[in-house]
């Protein structure tokens, strides 16, 4: 009966600490993300600024793409194309965001 009661004791241990660790792990791709849209908001209000307009881009883009280009290295020494979760990040500047 003692092995039983501790064998469930351990047991929901183990799960709340995976949960916990969950958590944390989630808490910590939130604040990454945070940082990198952060980044690229900047990058752009940068690059509107020394340009007037600012770069055409709306939906996804990959290193090929001109807001890519546009803003990397000058403005973003690092661009982000995927959020920590695996995701592509989506970007809509100038007309893109009118629909």
């Amino acid at each position: 009966m003692k092995n039983r009661v501790f064998t469930i004791f351990l047991a929901v241990i183990f799960l709340f600490s995976c949960r916990t660790n969950s958590a944390s792990n989630d808490q910590a791709k939130i604040r990454t993300a945070m940082k990198e849209i952060s980044m690229v908001a900047t990058a752009l209000a940068d690059y509107i600024t020394d340009n007037g307009t600012p770069p055409t881009v709306s939906g996804t883009y990959d290193e090929t793409s001109l807001v890519y280009k546009s803003l990397c290295p000058k403005y973003l020494p690092k661009f982000p194309i995927k959020d920590p979760w695996g995701n592509n990040y989506v970007i809509y500047c100038g007309k893109s965001i009118n629909g």
